[in-house]
């Protein structure tokens, strides 16, 4: 493996606590204990005959396996694959899962994802309108190839686990203080998985506290919800709650709010799940939805109607909610937490002037990017209580004399047998269920590699290519067009999720997939890397595969600073390899017609480039400029790219205006000069309709002119009249631009768009933006 974890987890004595271990860090596993699924902690437990210290036991030396992790597969529905371990990006901790929680809500996820995909595109008919397009624009094949890739698509599930921390970096000070060997929660769709192992950001790791068991502290995600939605509600001691959905989440509702002092009411069709929190005292009655529920609700609050409602329930119904209007007092509170029907009868709110709130999953901090993946926490004297916060504040509640949430689950199963627990769910047999994992003497130590096919004899000529980054962009265009490329074969691929890695090397016939790309760079097999990731890794990767003695395909942009794009071409001038750059534009079928139209030009030109890119939602992390660079920088590097490559030159000068300074990187006019005076103008306009087009050319040259619209066609006028030329095939040079990458390796002469093209395009770009914020004339240099 390419790289060790920075702490490996042991503990040093059955009787101690969880230490850091002074054995080489070069293995994941952390020793648990046989007994932890019901007990307490194994950190905690003061003399234990089960726990082992490593190397004690066998196995210890066994070769690096892959860890189990569930999907739901669109073909097959929930399933157990061996994939990759997760690599630890910098700030986010690496944990050894113990236990997770499967409820309600990840079941009706899984259905989602694994229904029909035919009757998914028929109840959405602009799924078949998007195929349609693709179809039209870059053939049958190439729309066959993306559905059947969308078709082998994998959703990992779980957003509620409990492990024990194995890789952390303890010097960063998180605001949560997770140390190496600590049992902790974790929370996060996408990050807190049913795997083996998974990699969570710094803000949703929280450490347990002592006297709960990985099982108990696996409900530390659901216990969040459900005490956002009673911090909603605002309670006061004495008050009287009722709780609509007695589902697992109801359940911890109606637990929180009784120890928080309140008489909670119970409205529950199944007289089971209500009997449950009837038994544990968490509800003083129960009711079935109807003239039930409406007695009760009489009968307890005296005709007054309740001080609160929280709907907890999952139902399209609009039901819920506007019986909650009618069961409350005036000025109460109506606090929705579940998937319910929101068609709200106007009147008994407004006459009884009742508040409406929603609550949003775990707390604050939820859905913000800079909080959950960046690492940055509230401050408490403005927000007290943080999604991380609030998982804190619930294991408190757990333990000996505390909630016992161990009554709520109804089955358990190892991760092998994930398929039963979920039926389990569907078949409403379980409330929650649990998922068990093999201790540290039956778990090989993981590996961030898996090999997928055996290793063969490499045609002569032909290119071993590694991809890194299986985005939209590379599944859709570049992957289908690699794999129509001659010359070329895709023998490993590099994902950060561990299930894309897998699906994506098995799509392409790769013989191995990793979560690592340095594990790929240093492939014996591999010959060329193709960087396909985030903007922000783009430059580091491309200059750490050029160092390895690889060549290099680098999509757009080629880095986000001046610096990174220098490091990059420093790298391949050293390295004496191809560094090309993904600016496809250059060898559209029309452009090329276009540019030697122009060659026989005597002297500047003058070009006008129109882009109507669209709108993106406010947090796509393409507009964040530490990832995406934003969207001039990001997008609008192609458009400035294709100018110069058409007039031969490189920009010198730009004079930019946009809507607003604080717009300026994703929206903005440009007037580019170029060394032989030329001009180009590029309007980026980034709050319109692509509907008309998305980008469109004008130019002239010796009393001649020409349009480009949006590929499809070019139109020239001059002396000799005027003419239409279509695109054909590969119209926008996607196809092309891999194929010369692969030619340029073959041939040894340079790539249509060099690492220097990609520099001169990010220089551009950025000096455009500064002069819209500046109001400054920039010059553009290297």
């Amino acid at each position: 493996m390419a790289t060790a974890p920075t702490r490996s987890a042991s503990p040093a004595s059955p009787a101690g606590n969880w230490r850091r271990s002074r054995e080489t860090a070069s293995s994941f596993r952390a020793t648990t204990c046989r007994s932890s699924r019901t007990g307490t902690s194994p950190s905690r437990t003061p003399s234990c005959a089960h726990c082992e210290t490593r190397g004690s036991g066998a196995g210890d030396d066994r070769p690096p396996g892959p860890m189990k992790q569930v999907f739901i597969d669109p073909r097959e529905g929930v399933v157990v694959l061996d994939v990759p371990a997760p690599t630890r990006p910098p700030g986010w901790v690496l944990v050894r899962t113990l236990a997770s929680i499967i409820s309600s809500g990840t079941e009706r996820t899984a259905a989602a994802a694994s229904g029909n995909p035919i009757r998914r595109a028929i109840a959405d008919p602009s799924i078949a309108l998007r195929v349609a397009e693709r179809i039209r624009r870059a053939g049958v094949a190439s729309a066959v190839g993306a559905v059947q890739e969308r078709l082998a698509r994998l959703t990992p599930v779980g957003y509620s686990l409990a492990g024990v921390v194995v890789e952390v970096d303890e010097s960063d000070g998180g605001p949560s203080s997770v140390k190496f060997g600590q049992l902790v929660a974790c929370a996060g769709t996408g990050y807190a998985n049913h795997a083996e192992y998974a990699a969570v950001p710094r803000n949703l790791v929280v450490p347990a506290p002592d006297g709960i068991s990985p099982r108990q502290a696996a409900f530390g995600t659901l216990g969040a919800i459900a005490l956002q939605a009673v911090r909603r509600c605002d309670p006061d001691i004495g008050e009287t709650i009722a709780v609509v959905g007695m589902g697992l989440v109801g359940q911890l509702i109606a637990a929180i709010a009784t120890r928080a002092g309140c008489r909670v009411i119970g409205v529950e069709p199944r007289r089971e799940r209500a009997r449950l929190a009837l038994d544990a005292g968490w509800v003083r009655e129960f009711a079935e939805p109807g003239s039930a529920a409406d007695a009760m609700v009489r009968r307890v609050a005296e005709g007054n109607g309740v001080d609160a409602v929280i709907l907890a329930a999952a139902t399209p119904s609009d039901d819920p909610i506007n019986w909650a209007a009618r069961s409350t007092r005036e000025r109460g509170r109506v606090v929705v937490v579940g998937d319910i029907g929101l068609d709200i009868d106007r009147e008994p709110f407004y006459r009884r002037e009742l508040d409406l709130r929603l609550s949003r999953s775990y707390g604050p901090g939820r859905y913000d990017p800079t909080y959950e993946e960046g690492g940055i926490d509230y401050p408490r004297a403005q927000v007290r209580w943080t999604e991380g916060r609030n998982i804190g504040a619930f294991l408190a509640m757990l333990g000996p004399g505390g909630i016992n949430v161990d009554r709520l689950v109804s089955q358990s199963h190892p991760i092998e047998n994930a398929a039963a627990g979920f039926a389990g769910i569907a078949e409403g047999k379980a409330l929650a269920v649990e998922l068990t994992y093999p201790d540290a003497l039956s778990l090989a130590q993981p590996a961030r590699r898996i090999e997928l096919g055996t290793r063969r004899e490499a045609r002569p000529g032909t290119i071993g290519l590694g991809i890194v980054g299986v985005g939209t962009f590379a599944r859709a265009t570049r992957i289908p067009d690699t794999r129509q490329t001659r010359g070329v074969e895709i023998v490993g691929v590099a994902a950060r999720s561990p299930g894309t890695a897998r699906r994506a090397a098995e799509f392409t016939g790769a013989r191995f997939c990793v979560t690592d790309p340095a594990e790929l760079i240093a492939d014996p097999d591999v010959d060329a890397v193709m960087v396909l990731t985030r903007h922000d890794s783009h430059a580091s990767i491309a200059a750490a595969a050029l160092r390895a003695g690889k060549h290099v395909f680098v999509e757009k942009p080629l880095g986000l600073t001046i610096e990174e794009c220098r490091e990059v071409c420093n790298a391949a001038e050293t390295a004496g390899r191809v560094a090309a750059i993904g600016f496809n534009r250059r060898l559209a079928p029309l452009t090329r017609e276009l540019r030697v139209w122009l060659e026989s030009r005597s002297g500047p030109i003058t070009l006008t480039y129109h882009v109507e890119a669209g709108q993106l939602p406010a947090d796509h992390w393409l507009l964040d400029s530490s990832l995406g660079g934003g969207r001039i920088v990001g997008e609008a590097c192609h458009f400035g790219d294709l100018m110069a490559w058409l007039i031969g030159w490189p920009p010198t000068t730009v004079r930019a205006m946009a809507p607003s300074p604080i717009d300026a990187a994703n929206e903005l006019t440009a007037l580019f000069g170029f060394g032989d005076g030329s001009i180009g103008t590029l309007v980026y306009s980034a709050s319109g309709h692509s509907g008309l087009g998305k980008e469109r050319l004008l130019g002239a040259r010796d009393g001649g002119s020409f349009e480009l619209n949006d590929f499809e066609t070019l139109h020239f006028a001059d002396e000799r009249g005027t003419r239409r030329v279509a695109a054909g095939a590969d119209p926008k040079g996607h196809r092309a631009i891999v194929a010369d990458f692969i030619q340029s390796i073959q041939t040894g002469a340079p790539p249509a768009a060099s690492a220097i093209d990609g520099a001169w395009a990010t220089a551009a770009t950025r000096a455009a933006v500064r002069s819209a914020r500046l109001n400054t004339i920039e010059e553009i240099a290297l």
